[in-house]
């Protein structure tokens, strides 16, 4: 079986050899939105074989499509900082916000620690910042 992506649509067809002519032609099975939460129910039309293809194509992609969100959003976080820095310095805020941003920042730190990234020495070399509009 044939699975790819086409635009924003997953695309499922099998591969038929024709003895006559000497080639392959393509069957499309199954076609359904590439940001669907969950696969199409009705999967009657495929083999066990191919369920099982797709299922483990949909988990890959899943696990794709969650680690370039986790990649976006570390690109991300030096400007989103940088922004919450420049606000703070605007506009006042309240105790419990205060509180919450505190208990962020203790958090993103432990993590930091914890992954074997202590506090540099010296500041970090000018390299190029995602802006927040590419964030979006």
């Amino acid at each position: 079986m044939r699975i790819r992506q086409v635009r924003k649509r997953i695309r499922c067809s099998r591969i038929i050899w024709n003895k006559g002519t000497k080639s392959t032609n393509e069957q499309a099975l199954l076609s359904f939105p590439a940001d669907a939460d969950d696969l199409p129910e009705d999967l009657s039309m495929l083999t066990d074989e191919e369920k099982q293809e797709l299922r483990d194509f949909w988990v890959a992609k899943k696990q794709a499509d969650l680690d370039e969100k986790y990649a976006k959003q570390i690109r991300c976080s030096v400007p989103r900082i940088l922004a919450i820095t420049d606000a703070l310095q605007h506009q006042s805020i309240d105790a419990d916000e205060a509180a919450r941003l505190w208990f962020a920042t203790d958090k993103l730190l432990k993590e930091l620690k914890k992954q074997g990234y202590g506090k540099p020495e010296k500041e970090p070399q000018d390299a190029p910042v995602f802006t927040l509009i590419d964030c979006e």
